[in-house]
């Protein structure tokens, strides 16, 4: 009768990295695909981050590879393996920290990627292993903080099923900034608990299902969130508060306007209010005559026009965009409700005078972030 083998930690811990490095490997041949086919409604630097996401999910991998000598106990191989493992770790950091710094356009990068750079050279120059424990604290404090200032930042930008979608994103980076203090946490212990009391290939188990966790967190959150969701501020242009007579109450334009000449012809927002409204009505009808909803787009010349009517349909928001944005949608829908709420008995009583609007430019400013406001612009009638 044959022996049946019993598989120990040191199998399981193989078993565990395989299955790691697959998935990472795999997402980063995915993202790697995305940039080659190029996506034509995205801009280079947008479609540069599926280059740079590649790059994190390989290194990833490559240094779950290379970090198998150590963490398998053959010491000869130590201190290179260290090397190569931080090094692979520190370029996929330096990767995912520059696609999230296009991501949201976050300032001060320079201080996140020199701190990085600084690693590095820490990292090539170093001759003795036992240091190695500060550096992961030191690379695992920098791309926490990042983290957490990245996570801080999108909370801002985002709210209702974008911010919901986001939350796997949040948890896999805060996992990934942890990961290389949770893997070489037995050194810290050791300080403590005599040597041989800790089994130091369960701690690295229990830490490659975590990371296996926050790498699928990640993957599904880029996977369920696109990036033009984060960068909405770059696709508004301009904004028209209507009320149901068809009347424009308000105007906002989000980018700066051309100054026209004497002989130019002037834009009418009142013809284009009604206009707009007057193709929402039809349009709505034709498409689906038995459905009681409204029409809330229309692609007109590579433009999004973007409909909400309030909750008692006293007032209409309709937004010219470049893209059809959910948390457009739902930024659209939160300014109709506080309008009609604010301005209740002027819209009941239908009264068109436009200065006792002026407070619109509150609301608008409040809700999509504008960093310099133009509460002064009140629509000339």
């Amino acid at each position: 009768m044959s022996d049946i083998r019993v598989f120990t930690a040191e199998d399981i811990y193989l078993v565990l990295t395989t299955v790691l490095v697959t998935l990472l490997l795999q997402m980063g041949i995915f993202f790697f695909i995305k940039w080659r086919k190029f996506d034509k409604k995205l801009r280079l630097q947008d479609q540069i981050i599926n280059l740079t996401m590649s790059i994190f999910f390989i290194f990833w991998g490559a240094s779950n590879i290379v970090s198998l000598p150590f963490d398998l106990g053959e010491v000869q191989a130590r201190l290179g393996s260290l090397k190569i493992d931080l090094f692979f770790f520190v370029v996929g950091a330096f990767a995912l920290i520059y696609s999230l710094m296009k991501i949201l356009e976050i300032k001060h990068k320079k201080i996140y990627l020199s701190a990085l750079l600084l690693s590095v050279v820490i990292i090539i120059f170093s001759r003795a292993a036992e240091n190695y424990f500060w550096y992961y604290i030191i690379l695992s404090s920098i791309l926490f903080v990042f983290v957490i200032y990245f996570i801080r930042k999108t909370h801002k930008l985002t709210h209702g099923k974008i911010l919901k979608n986001l939350i796997p994103i949040f948890i896999g980076l805060l996992i990934f900034s942890s990961s290389y203090f949770r893997k070489n946490l037995n050194l810290f212990v050791n300080l403590f608990i005599p040597t041989g009391v800790l089994d130091e290939l369960t701690v690295l188990n229990l830490g490659k299902l975590i990371d296996i966790l926050g790498m699928l967190l990640i993957s599904l959150g880029f996977y369920s969130v696109e990036f033009a969701e984060l960068k909405w501020k770059q696709s508004i242009k301009h904004l028209m508060v209507i009320n149901k007579g068809g009347i424009c109450l308000f105007y906002y334009p989000f980018v700066e306007e051309v100054e026209k000449g004497k002989g130019d012809e002037t834009f009418d927002r009142q013809l284009a209010a009604g206009a707009i409204m007057g193709v929402q009505s039809i349009l709505g009808e034709v498409i689906d005559k038995q459905k009681s909803e409204q029409l809330e787009s229309v692609d007109y010349k590579g433009k999004k026009l973007m409909f909400k009517t309030s909750p008692d349909k006293l007032v209409n928001v309709v937004l010219i965009s470049d893209q059809d944005l959910i948390i457009l949608h739902e930024k659209l829908e939160r300014l109709a409700k506080d309008i009609e709420e604010y301005f209740r008995s002027y819209l009941e009583k239908n009264i068109t005078k436009i200065d006792l609007y002026k407070p619109i430019s509150y609301f608008i400013e409040e809700l999509f972030r504008i960093e310099k406001p133009k509460r002064e612009i009140v629509l000339n009638t």
